[in-house]
């Protein structure tokens, strides 16, 4: 948790929700494009970036950083999107018969991203790269600091706090 401390960090965009928890860590958090987080990381304008591993194997971040730390209570969302519009067209038979195949292939989607991971996380590897992840008592440290920080953050904004609710709702049903 120290190594917070002072670090430039690229985060994931400007929101508040991006931004406060890392002031909370005593990082100094910058919203950057993407495009610009490799040279920013080349030229020392920045610390670390917060990205995934799909984004760090693709932009070949092992060239220029050898670590990657998972941070705990990261999330990712897989989903598959239809216009309201298009489904209501299909007519009630068809629209209930589309909506049984996407939930029967919910786990598929679910699976695919832990394996997905899985190989991303070699990739790293295999081009010099080293996975961090945090022993428990730092990522329950972790996990306190940033939580301690939401309430505050949401509550200017109801439409974020019901979507953060949502969220969070979603990541209990699925942690189990």
């Amino acid at each position: 948790m120290a190594d917070f401390k002072g670090l430039k960090i690229r985060t994931g965009g400007s929101s508040a929700l991006f931004i406060e928890p890392f002031k909370a860590l005593g990082a100094s958090p910058v919203s950057l494009p993407l495009g610009e987080v490799l040279p920013a990381l080349q030229n020392k304008q920045i610390d670390a970036a917060m990205a995934n591993h799909a984004v760090f194997n693709a932009f070949k971040y092992y060239d220029v950083v050898k670590t990657a730390t998972y941070l705990p209570g990261s999330f990712a969302v897989i989903s598959g999107l239809v216009n309201r519009r298009f489904m209501k067209s299909l007519g009630p038979e068809l629209e209930a018969i589309v909506r049984e195949e996407a939930r029967r292939h919910e786990q598929l989607f679910t699976g695919y991203g832990v394996a997905d991971l899985e190989r991303l996380k070699a990739a790293w590897e295999k081009n010099g790269g080293e996975n961090i992840t945090l022993p428990p008592e730092e990522a329950k440290k972790y996990l306190d600091a940033v939580a301690a920080v939401v309430p505050s953050v949401t509550a200017k904004s109801p439409k974020m706090k019901e979507d953060h609710e949502a969220f969070a709702a979603a990541a209990k049903k699925y942690r189990q």
